[in-house]
């Protein structure tokens, strides 16, 4: 990925105690970004009416939409390896993978070694960390301070061309969550 610094954006979602997206796109950049990914919260990716509004919020705002995302699927078995692998090996190669790092984590597989077996299709990442407690619950914590190995992760996304977007996800702190994910985003930016 070209300028991976420059192009890491922060999902909405991270925001969800603010419902509005002129409550949310402020808080942002107050964090340091400018690129977001809309989830559902923000907007209704199904009203067509909606759309140029969104569009114009996040222009006037300086801030770049990468995607949408955060939008539900009825059926979950795709949070292996060995299912990506099946899946990819009867599919187009336009058929790629937003890898979700923290619940690759929480599924027991390496993020890091998952998003080097399938770098041919990884398009996305949500960068998430998790730490899990004795009973196997995760938590939420600022990207780089759980069980992500980072590093690892930065150095493959940087190799990797086919990488388009790079979302930090964090759920904590629901009512203030600028302080944290301006710590994400240094982390990433830092390094």
């Amino acid at each position: 990925m070209k300028n991976l610094r420059s192009q890491v954006g922060i999902q909405s979602y991270c925001f969800r105690g603010f419902k509005t997206l002129a409550e949310v796109l402020p808080r942002l950049r107050a964090c340091g970004a400018a690129t977001v990914e809309l989830s559902g919260v923000h907007g209704d990716f199904t009203n067509a009416a909606q759309a140029d509004a969104m569009l114009a919020a996040c222009r006037d705002a300086g801030v770049r939409i990468a995607s949408i995302g955060v939008e539900r699927f009825r059926r979950h078995w795709l949070g292996n390896a060995q299912m990506l692998a099946h899946v990819f090996a009867h599919t187009s190669p336009r058929i790629g993978l937003c890898l979700d790092t923290a619940w690759a984590l929480d599924a027991h597989e390496d993020p890091v070694a998952l998003a080097q077996k399938f770098a041919d299709r990884l398009y996305g990442v949500h960068v998430k960390d998790f730490v899990f407690d004795r009973a196997g619950r995760q938590s939420d914590v600022v990207i780089g301070e759980g069980n992500l190995d980072l590093p690892k992760l930065l150095a493959l996304l940087e190799a990797n061309e086919r990488t388009a977007s790079v979302i930090i996800e964090y759920e904590g702190d629901i009512d203030n969550p600028v302080p944290a994910l301006t710590r994400c985003l240094q982390q990433i930016t830092a390094r």
